[in-house]
């Protein structure tokens, strides 16, 4: 990602020094894991529809936890910068299906909760507390979208998830958050 943010810059001439990033679903998974290990190229962040998250618990090996393991390798993270990154977190109310599109399974279900909904609002919990107990200010925040299922496109013209993510991205001129 840095070297496809290198090659923007240079190509473009587009300033990428801090980026917004959103994702949805597995982009989203991708999203907060590169900002928890890359803040300062992260401005703000929009997540919607993670099937599952890296929790901030140094007991669990990534990427279900932070605990250093073979797929993390000599990558690590940077909480305490990552929670000066403002971040919304966003789910469909009726993202409840368990198809092949959701990791499953004993540990991560009793982790992070049975579906998107309970995996979202768990993970925001554990992050605020994460941030509470180290004295680090947060903005993480759920944001539930009523009716809304885990389809982007249907999100998108249903549900006006294309207003709310930019508006959460790019905050008005007088410097209001949406």
């Amino acid at each position: 990602m840095e070297n496809l943010l290198r090659d923007a810059q240079q190509r473009f001439n587009i300033d990428t020094r801090t980026i917004n990033l959103f994702g949805f679903s597995g982009g989203a998974q991708f999203a907060h894991r590169f900002g928890m290990m890359r803040p300062h190229l992260v401005n703000r962040m929009a997540l919607m529809a993670a099937g599952w998250f890296t929790m901030p618990d140094i007991d669990v090996p990534y990427p279900l936890g932070i605990a250093p393991s073979e797929i993390l390798a000599d990558r690590t993270f940077d909480l305490a910068s990552f929670f000066g990154c403002p971040t919304r977190v966003f789910v469909g109310e009726r993202d409840l299906r368990r198809d092949d599109s959701l990791k499953t399974g004993k540990q991560i279900d009793r982790m992070q909760g049975r579906n998107r909904v309970e995996r979202a609002q768990r993970w925001v919990t554990a992050m605020q507390k994460y941030a509470g107990d180290h004295k680090v200010k947060a903005d993480i925040e759920l944001q539930i979208i009523n009716r809304a299922k885990h389809n982007f496109g249907a999100s998108i013209r249903k549900h006006q998830l294309d207003e709310l993510v930019f508006n959460w991205l790019i905050p008005d001129q007088k410097g209001e958050k949406s």
